[in-house]
């Protein structure tokens, strides 16, 4: 489906597992500091494994620029073993990035912050990149009338597929398209 600016395509699933899609290095990461540190030098093709486990209030910036054929991927290191709570989010800015399995669980973000952004600053957006096989479940404020969005899209020809959106209570849209 396009949205009304006919710049993003939205595709959403149910759970399947992507392929890999890795032709480079392998590189395990413990926190989104981590993350960001990998992202320095990290190259098209690199996979950026998340070690198994609950990361707790972590702010994830996944910025760089893979290619078509080689885009850099940012997946868990198995289906269901790494659990993003507490106030833990993703950014996303740069091209041709794939973030791949991420679950936030029994969290929440905070007012006007998205739990999964295609952006990482006013001037910094995605663009060609895809979060797959991701669940947000659970993830509200104590407060029922904070408004924030669950996905936040901006910069074009992005994706969310094979994802899982489950007990939405707040306020807010599910998946705003941004123009």
């Amino acid at each position: 489906m396009r949205n009304h600016c006919g710049k993003i395509i939205v595709l959403i699933c149910g759970i399947l597992c992507l392929t890999s899609l890795s032709t480079g290095a392998n590189v395990g990461v413990l926190s989104a500091s981590d993350i960001t540190a990998a992202m320095v030098t990290a190259q098209p093709g690199d996979t950026l494994t998340m070690a198994n486990g609950t990361w707790s209030n972590q702010s994830i910036v996944f910025s760089g620029n893979g290619t078509a054929v080689a885009p850099i991927v940012l997946c868990v290191q198995s289906t269901g073993g790494v659990i993003l709570s507490g106030t833990s989010t993703l950014s996303i800015s740069g091209k041709h990035l794939v973030a791949d399995g991420l679950s936030f669980v029994s969290g929440s973000s905070t007012a006007n912050n998205a739990v999964v952004s295609f952006k990482t600053s006013s001037s910094a957006f995605a663009d060609s990149c895809r979060l797959t096989n991701a669940t947000i479940d659970s993830y509200n404020p104590t407060d029922l009338t904070t408004d924030y969005k669950w996905v936040s899209f901006y910069g074009t020809h992005n994706r969310v597929d094979h994802c899982y959106f489950h007990n939405k209570t707040h306020q807010g849209t599910l998946l705003v398209v941004w123009c």
